[in-house]
């Protein structure tokens, strides 16, 4: 197996917020394997930056060959560099292992307004780093500085990121995530490429959980590049990632938190400990139906309580907010979603799966939950749980089901 590769130069976020721990986050989360080259220490969190310690060039530069000269990369993104030595270090490496799918996100300027780089670090980074890019991606303010003048309106953001793309011979992509004005609710990105201008609309989201939003969108710009798509599908895919990562609404820390890098990934072993009652249902199952009841407890036992007043009933509860992990419900363009949930799920996998178990349960519309029909029948439920999860691991089953039932393939 093989996996695109990815390299961040960048520095250390040890809240992992922002910097290589956010890069490297984003990097998995888009598909590719992630690599590192720290360019400085920073002690941070939500709330500020309390100290940072740099970096020597020739530990970057050890870095740097450290990784080409092994795993090369498929794309490489630059963000914090803050002295003229690691700029230059940076740039002679990626001149001399001829580095592709460059990403340069310019951190020159804090949200707050204040300058991170000194006149002489901005001058060399544009001068040495720009035109080894493929694209770079400044924020408004970072924008502003670059060419050397105030930026008001969008024609205006759209018009400067045009004159650095002449002046440089990259691609530059304007954020929208900062406001050219008070009422603009907008979030649009401006790509300015050699033949023109693409613009990726996006409404902006009411979050101050910010922080390190420019470093994942850089990182998930490389990733796709690395994978092959051309410059506006990356960009578009990142973009789409990074309004996910911000409206999964994470809250962490004191201070301006994190995004939630790992919003769209479905894993079995990122499920969080199955709790007592969960546990106690479990154990329940296993004393009623003996050994054979063994089953995977993170994945059915969620759905599992007992009837406090019948001791011999089990219920499978599909009411929940659950959801399958071979498919997911969501809304489309605002709408209710049309994707089939648990519920659904599991009334199809009764009626065309094991229709002869129908009989002996019943599923309760108030309470959204199977149960069975009579103490007697207990074991029908055990069938139809164990079979429900077989189901639930093979999606070629899945399919088959809905296609029986008529109804849309869910994956769609």
């Amino acid at each position: 197996m093989r996996l695109k590769t990815a390299l961040t130069i960048a520095g250390s976020d040890s809240s992992g917020g922002a910097g290589i721990q956010a890069d490297l986050k984003a990097m998995l989360a888009n598909g590719v394997f992630g690599m590192s080259a720290v360019t400085a220490l920073t002690a941070q969190n939500t709330t500020g930056v309390t100290a940072v310690q740099e970096a020597s060039p020739e530990f970057l530069a050890a870095e740097i060959d450290a990784v080409f000269t092994d795993i090369r990369p498929d794309a490489v993104k630059i963000g914090m560099v803050a002295a003229v030595p690691l700029i230059e270090t940076i740039a002679a490496k990626l001149a001399q292992y001829q580095a592709k799918n460059v990403v340069v996100d310019p951190v020159m300027v804090a949200t707050s307004g204040a300058r991170l780089l000194p006149a002489e670090a901005v001058r060399t980074l544009s001068r040495r780093l720009f035109p080894l890019a493929t694209i770079i991606t400044p924020n408004l303010s970072e924008l502003s500085l670059l060419c050397g003048r105030a930026i008001h309106t969008t024609e205006e953001r759209a018009a400067a990121a045009q004159e650095l793309q002449r002046q440089w011979g990259c691609a530059v992509l304007a954020k929208g995530g900062h406001p050219v004005d008070e009422d603009d609710d907008a979030a649009d990105d401006v790509l300015a490429v050699e033949d023109g201008i693409v613009t990726f609309p996006e409404k902006r989201i009411d979050t101050r959980n910010t922080h390190g939003t420019g470093c994942t969108l850089s990182s998930a710009i490389a990733a796709n590049l690395a994978k092959g798509f051309a410059l506006s599908d990356a960009v578009r895919r990142a973009k789409e990632y990074v309004t996910g990562a911000l409206q999964a609404g994470l809250a962490l820390g004191k201070g301006n938190g994190p995004l939630h890098h790992g919003f769209d990934i479905k894993s079995r072993y990122a499920v969080e400990s199955v709790d007592a009652d969960a546990q106690e249902r479990a154990a329940y199952l296993s004393r009623v139906q003996g050994e054979a009841a063994a089953f995977d407890v993170e994945r059915i036992a969620p759905f599992l309580w007992l009837d406090r007043g019948d001791k011999a009933s089990v219920v499978l509860d599909v009411g929940g907010d659950y959801q399958s992990d071979l498919f997911a419900t969501r809304a489309e363009d605002g709408a209710e979603g049309s994707s089939h949930d648990w519920e659904s799920l599991a009334k199809v996998f009764l009626t065309e799966a094991c229709p002869e178990l129908a009989d002996k349960l019943r599923f309760d519309s108030t309470e959204r939950e199977f149960r069975v029909r009579s103490r007697t029948d207990k074991q029908a439920l055990w069938q139809f749980i164990t079979g429900f999860k077989q189901a639930l691991d093979d999606r070629g089953r899945i399919l088959d089901l809905f296609s029986r039932a008529e109804i849309d393939d869910p994956f769609a």
